[in-house]
């Protein structure tokens, strides 16, 4: 839907339907269809208080909300959705459990090189380009990249330079247990601020776009596009009926 509506003037409305609904909590909304309906409602009352104008990223031609992921995390992705039946019920332990596989079978060689505007490249097995924090949602705990990444402040990107068990274990650590996000390491490097990134391989590589795995690629253009698409924002915060406010 966002992508049909992107540079029009039609506002989208968004309603927690999935596992894990991370548009529609990156926006504030309640993971909880109810309430999140009385929010959308609340907000429709007073369109003009509560539109934003959020910006996209594109990859290859392809609008994407709040992420996409190269490598490793695509691969996990294809894993899950091979399970689709399962998802309803046991998303987030289905994820953890793809996870786990996939590390133990995926090929850990960087197979692609990551090229940020006019930088040096660097070969990288997983790499994320993050439109809107959080990355993901376990259960009720996000999974912090990049904190300070926000609709306009450009992509911010992780690059994983090794996916090696003890680093790659203290990564996701950080990130699902700490508020800072990620930082640049020895395993990784972590950029702000990032317009447009090239992504090329000799050999064809896994990517997904806001969770949904699309397939293989030897080539990638990826654009941050400010402004792109009209949204609502809750009426009210999340726990708070209308009435409260007064």
């Amino acid at each position: 839907m966002a992508c049909a509506l992107a540079g029009t003037e039609v506002r989208l409305g968004v309603l927690p339907g999935g596992s894990t609904n991370v548009f529609a909590r990156s926006l504030g909304m309640s993971d909880d269809p109810v309430e999140a309906t009385s929010q959308l409602l609340d907000a429709l009352d007073d369109m003009p208080a509560h539109e934003h104008h959020v910006s996209l990223g594109i990859v290859n031609g392809r609008h994407f909300v709040f992420h996409t992921g190269i490598g490793f995390d695509a691969a996990v992705v294809k894993q899950v959705e091979k399970k689709g039946h399962l998802k309803r019920w046991a998303g987030h332990p289905l994820f953890v459990w793809a996870a786990f596989r996939t590390w133990a079978t995926y090929d850990r060689r960087a197979r692609f090189h990551v090229t940020l505007a006019n930088q040096t490249p660097q070969p990288s097995p997983f790499t994320v380009i993050l439109n809107k924090n959080p990355y993901t949602y376990l259960g009720e705990r996000p999974i912090n990249i990049a904190p300070t990444a926000d609709f306009d402040t450009g992509f911010s990107v992780a690059c994983f330079r090794s996916l090696a068990l003890l680093p790659t274990m203290a990564t996701a650590g950080r990130a699902l247990l700490g508020q800072a996000g990620l930082q640049t390491g020895k395993s990784i490097e972590v950029s702000h601020g990032v317009g447009h990134v090239t992504i090329e391989s000799e050999e064809p590589f896994h990517y997904q776009v806001d969770g949904d795995y699309i397939g293989t690629e030897t080539r990638l253009r990826i654009e941050h596009r400010p402004a792109s698409l009209w949204v609502l924002q809750p009426g009210h915060a999340v726990g708070m009926a209308p009435a409260d406010r007064l």
